[in-house]
């Protein structure tokens, strides 16, 4: 898994270091064609920082067989209920700055109150 205070090299992009990481308690699991009734399925967001002190999001993830779960970073698909998750520890870390919590709260009103 990823873990916060570790150095990691993206291809083309350069090193970055592993600041803070959100993760669901428990996998989700299910059924996939591929692994079967006991898939595992990690989702997590990490705050990086390269090298030149730049802040970013990545959000790798962990899927497979339970116990034989790999990495993947491509684009996951997620649930409603995960992905809240997710931004509730994420938060709770504080990975966001008060200005874009402000920000996503008056999007999040809006769309209540006006979508």
């Amino acid at each position: 898994m990823i873990k916060p205070g570790t150095w990691h090299r993206a291809e083309n992009w350069g090193k970055f270091y592993i600041n803070k990481v959100a993760e669901l308690p428990e996998p989700v699991v299910f059924q996939t064609e591929k692994w079967g009734d006991n898939t595992s399925f990690r989702p997590t967001i990490a705050e990086i920082q390269w090298e030149n002190g730049d802040k970013e999001f990545w959000f790798p993830y962990y899927i497979g067989t339970i116990g034989k779960e790999r990495y993947g970073q491509y684009a996951p698909m997620i649930g409603e209920k995960e992905l809240l998750e997710l931004l509730r520890e994420a938060i709770k870390q504080e990975f966001f700055s008060r200005e874009f919590l402000r920000q996503l709260t008056v999007a999040i009103t809006e769309a209540i109150h006006y979508g």
